[in-house]
């Protein structure tokens, strides 16, 4: 018998494991409910009520944005709770402060056969838990009719859309480390639970009160830990992600052709460090003249050839550079990222 091929840090190459199915509980949709707002005003939006034991109760009040996959919705709206001193619904109680949240409905008739996998989010969601740089997952609710509701804490924005709003389009570099490592934070527990992201991106963070987290794990896989507590290198049988993201290696992927699912999670941490700091894009589409700059005069090169006046530190570069390292085998991996230079 062959022995199992293993990566440079001697994991055994593995499939991802399956992912168990989530625990969704029904719930009943009231249309046009008004409740009662702690500023004194009357609202009204689809209620939600969750038939779990310690389920909760939702107003979907404004919508928010449309998903990437056909027949996604995204709302916004208070939890909200029964008053028997008013006989009706309100926002807040005695002891409780008003809690917005984001409800991602879908319709599972548009997702089946698709990468990007409700079923599969929530259920990373709940094997996740709750961690301070990963946004706040409730449940995941269907109606009658089948439609899926995802219920997860409301901030107020992305991280891309917060950075494309600054002037200058960018941080410094003190700004972009207290960023970078709340991303790094959530990262690394993620691989710590055997999780990939698979889609990390600055639109897949959301900032608040300058706090960062991670969502949107449509594209996420469990990966079997090894003896020392690492993910074991994956067969890829698909590459995903967001184009401009996506780590050299996963443009030749095959049903038999390996690489490291955490060293590509890697790359697309850097993007969005350079992103942080440079405020654009170092490509916008991977093709052979950006990589072939890159390898030979490294992020330098990138940035003189969008000939935008940044300057940044040694350490910087370094990081930036390993972190984006064309050999997969030889890129900087995340805890050698915690301990670099820059980030102290």
């Amino acid at each position: 018998m062959n022995p199992p091929v293993t990566n440079a840090g001697g994991s055994a190459i593995c499939t991802y494991l399956p992912i168990p199915a989530p625990v969704i509980s029904p719930c009943s949709l009231v249309p046009n409910t008004h409740f009662l707002s702690a500023n004194g005003n009357m609202y009204t939006g689809n209620m939600l009520i969750s038939q779990a034991e310690n389920g909760g109760t939702y107003v979907m009040t404004r919508r928010i944005a449309d998903g990437t996959i056909e027949g996604c919705r995204i709302f916004q709206g208070p939890i909200v709770y029964w008053n028997a001193d008013i006989g009706g619904y309100c926002d807040s109680l005695p002891g409780t402060t008003v809690r917005h949240v984001a409800i991602k409905r879908l319709n599972p008739h548009y997702f089946a056969g698709n990468v990007e996998n409700p079923y599969h989010e929530a259920s990373i969601y709940q094997l996740l838990g709750d961690h301070e740089n990963i946004v706040h997952f409730y449940e995941i609710l269907q109606d009658k009719d089948g439609n899926l509701y995802l219920i997860m804490e409301y901030m107020q924005q992305d991280l891309l859309t917060y950075i494309a709003n600054l002037l200058p389009l960018r941080l410094n570099e003190a700004e972009a480390r207290i960023i970078f490592q709340q991303l790094l934070n959530g990262l690394m527990y993620m691989h710590r639970k055997g999780v990939v992201f698979r889609d990390f991106s600055l639109e897949n963070v959301l900032i608040q009160d300058n706090i960062v987290k991670l969502l949107d794990f449509g594209m996420s896989a469990i990966c079997p830990l090894d003896a020392s507590g690492l993910i074991s290198v994956v067969v890829g049988q698909l590459h995903c992600g967001k184009a401009e993201y996506m780590s050299p290696e996963l443009f030749h992927v095959t049903p038999v052709t390996p690489y490291d699912a955490v060293k590509s999670d890697v790359w697309a941490l850097g993007i969005g460090l350079f992103i942080l700091i440079a405020g654009y894009q170092p490509w916008k589409q991977p093709a052979l003249y950006p990589y072939t700059c890159f390898e030979q005069h490294g992020i330098q090169g990138i940035i003189q050839t969008y000939n935008v006046p940044i300057v940044l530190s040694p350490e910087l570069l370094d990081l930036i550079n390993r972190m984006l390292d064309m050999n997969s085998s030889t890129r900087i991996s995340l805890q050698e990222i915690a301990t670099h230079p820059w980030m102290n």
